[in-house]
């Protein structure tokens, strides 16, 4: 996948507070069946043989854990930035038993929301065995 056909130019903030002259909107290109084939082609060989859940962070992990569930067979869940304040107000949604987990996100910019997604997890009772994402900024 051509991760430049969806590099954004303009001013945007990210996740981290800090301005870029150039966004990667991976989401949009995960609307496209191929491309989130070719992400899943891409994190394949990284996934432990021993995961029991995959876990999708809100939001652009959710279609990678999808497919990486679709197309291993084990169960994912949803890991959102809140807890719901509504129903079940639960933070974590989908398959609830805990086990050995892969985190998914689409990009990694300073790493400070993985970092606060694998600590809710550990303490919430998962072992987290891997985190993966699809790009890592260098800015």
């Amino acid at each position: 996948m051509n991760v430049e056909a969806y590099n954004k130019k303009g001013v945007f903030r990210l996740s981290s507070g800090k301005f870029t002259d150039h966004y990667y909107d991976l989401k949009e290109a995960m609307g496209e069946p191929s491309n989130l084939q070719k992400m899943f082609a891409q994190l394949m060989p990284e996934i432990p043989m021993d995961v029991e859940v995959f876990i999708g962070l809100d939001y652009g992990g959710i279609p990678l854990a999808l497919v990486c569930s679709l197309m291993t067979g084990k169960p994912y869940a949803v890991l959102r930035k809140k807890k719901k304040e509504y129903g079940t107000e639960k933070r974590i949604e989908g398959w609830e038993k805990k086990g050995r987990a892969v985190v998914l996100d689409d990009v990694e910019n300073t790493g400070e929301t993985i970092k606060e997604a694998v600590n809710y997890l550990k303490k919430d009772g998962y072992d987290v065995i891997k985190i993966l994402t699809v790009m890592k900024r260098k800015d």
